[in-house]
């Protein structure tokens, strides 16, 4: 890890409804993917968001390059979850850094490997 950052972000009507952008620099693309990979839990949904992303409940998270994000936000109110989706994809817009040929995942088995 070479650095973190974060931003709270809340409606100004309602601070109850909120979303926290969590940006994490990991050094390597090879390390963002481990990090993506390991706090990935059963039952997510893939977007297409960065490099790889998928959405838990609520929150979202994606990897781009070396730089791994988390956008975790209040719960399932409708601005919100579009506030937190154009964020996500604005992040990922602006975040320099290529896809990269991860050469862990040719180590691993591909039967029932999940994208």
């Amino acid at each position: 890890l070479t650095g973190m950052t974060f931003v709270p972000f809340s409606k100004a009507d309602d601070p109850t409804n909120f979303l926290v952008v969590l940006l994490y620099d990991m050094t390597t693309p090879v390390g963002a993917f481990g990090v993506y990979s390991v706090e990935r839990s059963s039952g997510s949904k893939a977007i297409a968001t960065g490099d790889g992303g998928h959405r838990t409940g609520a929150d979202l998270f994606f990897r781009k390059g070396q730089y791994y994000a988390s956008i975790l936000t209040s719960g399932p109110d409708e601005e919100v979850q579009k506030a937190a989706s154009a964020l996500a994809d604005t992040l990922a817009n602006r975040l320099k850094g290529e896809a990269a040929d991860l050469w862990d995942l040719a180590m691993l088995p591909s039967t029932n490997r999940i994208d």
